[in-house]
């Protein structure tokens, strides 16, 4: 006989236009004091690096903050450039997803970078500093004409770290390079070949990311036939690296991968290209050896010289755009978020800002949780001053009481693992799983649904039936 268990349910909660970001914690820092170029979120969103380049007379500096009882405060020891750093030290930080490895480059002849971890008391560097080949390689540098997205990226636990040279000769004059680096031994060796341009002035590696284990990599190479542009992922297959599905080709002048976002496990890519002026992020999910397309383009106001900026959430299914160049024109240089569904993508947020920040760039750096629930913002005035701030998402959903019979609705088993059953007098016409944030996650139409591909965790699962009546249930994902 089937076990029924009864429980008592929640008011429906309906999600509309579904959050709203809110600040979280105090504003980082006073822009009076300090410049900024660029920050990072660690995947927890508790944990930011914000790149000084004029800190302390050009000498610049790295600063990691937690956010503690809410504020956020200095987190260990600020890393310092010195007298040979002047203009060219903190122009770019990274920081890994579990908050305990930062990478830094230097911009120098070659490009340098160098990558530090937090002991318990102290960031400290590890291992040998990571040079450029030769010079103007421009390794580990941001393509600053273009605001473009970032050419270095490290792996969850910090150990494996992906470095893009857009300046490189090896493939041909600016072809580009990227190479991929792991810590052994206390020390970077690095997995696999160089991957090198194969066109003159292709700039590979203007923009790339690595995936949580360190064994999928994107690259874009925007320059690539006169500007059309391509991206490229690979998967590490112990001894080298080996294009993982098709090519991403674009069509003249889209200028595509000048930047690129995986999700966590690397089998979810977004990219960003420019037509008509207009910038476009597509999202593409890999499946048997195959990237397809999920959803429509999003389009955004923006010409060629503005922000090519975006981010995937862990699981690949909210992303951040910037949209335009300057916040002091309509629609300009804010930051969107959208949703999907499973069919399409939806705005979630409307334009992030502030009157506060009507005078500065928001679209030139940010960074979005693994959970999609907090936002780094650098908050930039041409690099003059500069601030940061955290955002976090406040639900904005409505609440109306369901006029059914409570106990004649039953869910089961909760907590649990694998399935969840609801078991219903009325027919069932739509069952849909938000986490706490409002983000739908799963739907279903039958009373058996499979939960297994959710983390564990907090979940609203809304149920509505046939006869017009909603109902609204909290369970626990083991």
């Amino acid at each position: 006989m089937k076990k029924i268990l009864t429980f008592l349910f929640l008011p429906f909660l309906l999600f509309g236009q579904d959050y709203s970001w809110q600040q979280y914690g105090n504003t980082i820092p006073d822009p009076i004091n300090e410049a900024g170029t660029n920050v990072s979120l660690s995947s927890d969103g508790q944990r930011l690096v914000k790149a000084d380049s004029r800190y302390n007379s050009n000498r610049g500096a790295v600063s990691i903050y937690q956010y503690n009882n809410g504020s956020w405060e200095i987190f260990g020891n600020r890393i310092l450039g010195g007298e040979e750093y002047i203009s060219t030290f903190g122009r770019l930080a990274t920081i890994s997803p579990d908050g305990n490895t930062v990478a830094l480059s230097i911009n120098d002849d070659n490009g340098r970078v160098k990558v530090f971890r937090y002991d318990g008391n102290f960031w400290v560097q590890i291992g040998s500093d990571l040079v450029g080949k030769a010079y103007q390689d421009w390794f580990g540098q941001r393509h600053t004409s273009t605001q473009a997205g970032l050419p270095i990226s490290l792996s969850k636990d910090g150990n494996t770290i992906i470095i893009g040279a857009y300046g490189n000769d090896d493939g041909g004059s600016n072809a580009g390079q990227v190479r991929v680096f792991k810590y052994i031994n206390n020390d970077w060796v690095q997995l696999g070949s160089d991957i090198n341009g194969d066109l003159a002035s292709a700039n590979l590696g203007v923009s790339v990311d690595i995936n949580d284990a360190g064994d999928i990599i994107a690259i874009g190479i925007p320059g690539r036939s006169n500007n059309t542009g391509r991206v490229q992922v690979y998967k590490y297959n112990g001894t080298s690296w080996e294009l993982m599905g098709n090519n991403f080709d674009g069509n003249s002048l889209d200028y595509l991968g000048m930047a690129l976002s995986l999700n966590d496990s690397g089998d979810t890519i977004a990219l960003a290209y420019r037509r008509t002026s207009k910038k476009y992020y597509q999202v593409y999910k890999y499946s048997n050896n195959q990237w397809s397309q999920l959803g429509g383009n999003i389009a955004e106001t923006g010409d060629s010289n503005s922000y090519w900026q975006m981010q995937l959430d862990g699981d690949g299914d909210r992303i951040a755009v910037s949209s335009g160049s300057t916040v002091t024109t309509a629609d300009k240089s804010l930051i969107k978020t959208y949703d999907f569904d499973g069919t399409v993508w939806s705005l979630k947020t409307a334009n992030l800002f502030s009157s506060s920040d009507s005078s500065y760039f928001l679209g030139k750096s940010f960074k979005l949780s693994s959970e999609g629930n907090y936002l780094g913002v650098l908050c930039s005035n041409n690099d003059a001053d500069a601030y940061a701030k955290v955002f976090k998402i406040t639900s904005n959903a409505t609440m109306s009481v369901s006029d059914s019979d409570l106990s004649e609705l039953t869910l089961y088993p909760n907590p649990a693992k694998n399935l969840i059953r609801i078991d219903s007098l009325q027919n069932i016409k739509d069952i849909q799983i938000f986490d706490i944030s409002g983000k739908k996650l799963l739907s279903a139409k039958t009373d058996l649904v499979d939960i297994s591909s959710l983390r564990s965790g907090n979940y609203i699962v809304n149920i509505s039936l046939k006869n017009g009546e909603k109902i609204s249930k909290k369970i626990i994902k083991e």
